[in-house]
């Protein structure tokens, strides 16, 4: 999703297969119509399949393998297909097909707390003077609450430009179970790429890295400046509205 978050929203895409080694997933997209015709598949056709794919998965409470036809104005215009790797569910593993309706609109991680590791700081590995730096308090929150938060999160930001302005992203689980929200700190200023990265690292590497799913506080900085802050927590009833 992080991956399709960076690209134009409205740009067409000719597919292509993802090896996610972080999730254990291959992930593969195909175009349907042939080049030229007036319907072609779009990045925002696949970031919004891949994101009612997953939560359909998660809430089947169904972690297997995925096919999904992605359509608009009724006509299918490609597929999307996720797999494991290394299929680890036993022999109860089953796959799971379906359609994605466009006009109208992960493999689990694990949920253990066992870390030691309260604080610390990430780096861009492809720029250095970027950082999130991070500190677990609090109770820990289920890995799948935090998944689909940051899912949405990642969806909405892929609407906009990367490199254009962000202000905030405020993201709440599909159960109401968990708040993840990054916002600039007055004065200074973050992009859509900046920000769609550290949601990815507040809420996939670190937590993996340490073995470690639960609130936390953060601080975005480039060149030693401080741009951001956030936090990963507790949300509240899903009767409730937030």
């Amino acid at each position: 999703m992080y991956g399709w978050a960076q690209k134009p929203w409205d740009s067409e895409t000719d597919g292509g297969t993802a090896l996610k080694d972080d999730y254990n997933a291959i992930i593969v997209v195909e175009p349907l119509q042939p080049v030229g015709a007036p319907l072609q598949l779009k990045v925002s056709h696949v970031v919004l399949g891949l994101y009612e794919g997953i939560i359909t998965m998660l809430q089947k409470n169904r972690f297997c393998d995925l096919s999904v036809t992605l359509s608009v104005f009724q006509r299918a215009v490609g597929t999307l297909g996720m797999k494991a790797k290394n299929l680890r569910i036993g022999s109860n593993a089953s796959s799971m097909a379906g359609g994605v309706d466009l006009d109208a609109a992960f493999l689990t991680l694990g949920t253990t707390n066992n870390s030691n590791v309260l604080e610390g700081q990430y780096t861009d590995p492809t720029d250095a003077k970027l950082k999130l730096i991070y500190s677990f308090h609090g109770t820990r929150i289920p890995s799948k609450d935090i998944l689909t938060a940051a899912l949405g999160g990642l969806a909405d930001a892929a609407v906009f430009d990367p490199q254009s302005p962000c202000g905030r992203i405020k993201a709440v689980s599909e159960s109401f179970g968990c708040i993840i929200y990054l916002g600039i700190v007055m004065g200074q200023s973050m992009t859509y790429a900046q920000a769609t990265k550290a949601l990815k690292w507040m809420s996939s590497t670190i937590p993996v890295r340490e073995k470690n799913f639960g609130e936390m506080n953060v601080q975005l900085e480039y060149d030693g400046q401080k741009i951001a802050e956030g936090y990963i927590s507790k949300g509240i009833a899903a009767n409730k509205v937030i």
